[in-house]
């Protein structure tokens, strides 16, 4: 995880360095290419979607909250979002949306 600085206009990383940043956090956890990625600072949270792999909710500080699990219909994220009022909303390859509360409960599901 990068930080991105408005004063500096630079990428800052733990060091504070704008010249040589180091990530403030890496997110473990996927086996495959990630294919899709989307961040919610005011609830520090950044959500990753991988190719034939689950989509996991980090903490913006690296630690692995919980996977996202939809039906078994969809195989390959595409978009993520993640609204103010803390909905997870995953679009996948043949179409299908999945909306999951930020605790990873399965709320709604359209094809």
């Amino acid at each position: 995880v990068w930080m991105f600085s408005a004063k500096s206009q630079a990428i800052l990383g733990d060091n504070n360095s704008i010249e040589m940043p180091t990530p403030r956090a890496v997110l473990t956890g996927h086996q495959s290419e990630i294919t899709c990625v989307a961040t919610i600072a005011e609830l520090g949270l950044v959500v990753s979607g991988s190719k034939d792999g689950p989509c996991l909710v980090h903490s913006l500080t690296g630690d692995l909250l919980h996977s996202l699990e939809p039906p078994s219909t969809c195989e390959s994220p595409r978009l993520i979002t993640i609204s103010r009022e803390a909905f997870i909303i995953l679009t996948y390859d043949q179409g299908n949306i999945c909306m999951f509360s930020i605790n990873g409960k399965l709320l709604h599901f359209m094809r």
